[in-house]
């Protein structure tokens, strides 16, 4: 039997052949920097036609790491999130939505000699994601590009919250470019779907799903008040403001808020209620709503700039009774984070700025 602790099958494939179909040719390693998939390992693959694509290769490698009375106990919590996301993902495909990444293949690899075997799931491959992407933007041109990925993106979320699933992990990384920059939401590793009977763990103990760097404010000090829509796509919807923040400064609205606050109100040293801390939480924010003004408009007109900031404090501000649309706030509507009023303006940015360009202004 292989030592399955140090030397784990899903980091063996290379070479290999799946499911009668695809040949893995090449291990993709991540960069030092590079944050997410922990309990994955991801190769280039090909089939038959010689088409192209991506595996997501699930390391239990985790599993040993724990006392053996304890060890089926985790390798189920691994099994339900490969079928979790396995789910999300086909029930996307079947729906055909067109700025989620297409999964192409999936099923479980096994071998002589290991104990475990490993699931995969297979999907196209991109040419890169939009966190490479990022490091070359950097001229004023850029900024309809940043409009238009913001755009794809808000459908994406769109699309998949008129499916009552759940992202819950929006971030460069896992935004995908395909041809002519076309955006794709990859990732459905943390996310939540509504009627799935499938309830992983973090599902099960209310803990923050994503990236603690990423994740609204109130979450990490506890508050985690509502309906499965409130707490769920109302992560998205800040997630969604976030990442316009990040796209134009380089770092996401919840590092920066965290960055000017002092060290005993961080979320980790902080012991007492959201409500307690809010307003050095809040403190913290105004300056850096002001601090993102002022890089905007080194970057495009000041009639652009303050309606991106006026969209990112309606996502992301820290007195949750006011973040959301405000025309559905005023109605007292339950569905206060619906994108479709925010596709339209940001779409409407895009067309205004593109003109703008056409005519020299």
């Amino acid at each position: 039997m292989v030592d399955e602790q140090k030397n784990p099958l899903a980091e063996n494939l290379l070479g290999r052949e799946i499911n009668n179909k695809w040949k893995v040719i090449k291990k993709l390693e991540k960069s030092s920097d590079e944050t997410g998939g922990m309990f994955s390992v991801g190769y280039e693959v090909i089939d038959n036609n010689k088409n192209i694509g991506f595996l997501k290769a699930f390391n239990f490698k985790e599993v040993f790491k724990h006392k053996d009375e304890n060890m089926m106990q985790i390798l189920n919590i691994f099994s339900e999130a490969y079928n979790y996301e396995k789910e999300i993902l086909e029930k996307c495909s079947q729906k055909k939505l067109k700025h989620i990444v297409n999964i192409l293949d999936a099923g479980t690899i096994t071998e002589n000699g290991y104990m475990i075997p490993v699931p995969y799931l297979i999907f196209e491959m991109a040419e890169r994601s939009l966190r490479n992407k990022l490091a070359e933007i950097d001229k004023k041109m850029d900024v309809i590009w940043n409009l238009n990925c913001i755009h794809q993106i808000a459908v994406a979320l769109q699309e998949i919250h008129n499916s009552d699933i759940a992202h819950l992990d929006l971030k460069p990384s896992n935004i995908l470019l395909f041809d002519e920059d076309f955006s794709k939401l990859t990732d459905f590793g943390r996310s939540s779907m509504k009627s799935s009977n499938i309830k992983v763990y973090y599902e099960k103990n209310g803990s923050v799903e994503g990236d603690r760097s990423y994740a609204p404010i109130e979450r990490l000090y506890g508050y985690n008040e509502g309906n499965w829509y409130n707490i769920k796509i109302g992560t998205d919807f800040y997630l969604l403001g976030s990442f316009i923040f990040q796209i134009f400064t380089g770092f996401s609205i919840t590092t920066a808020i965290m960055e000017n606050i002092d060290k005993q109100f961080y979320w980790f040293n902080w012991h007492g209620e959201y409500a307690e801390v809010y307003s050095y939480i809040f403190e913290a924010y105004i300056l850096v709503m002001q601090k993102f003004q002022l890089i905007l408009k080194e970057q495009m007109d000041n009639n652009t700039a303050s309606e991106i900031v006026k969209l990112v404090n309606e996502m992301c501000t820290p007195d949750i009774n006011r973040r959301g649309d405000p025309e559905a706030i005023k109605r007292k509507s339950e569905r206060k984070y619906e994108l479709y009023r925010y596709i339209t303006r940001i779409d409407k940015m895009c067309k205004k700025l593109e003109i703008s360009l056409k005519r020299g202004v």
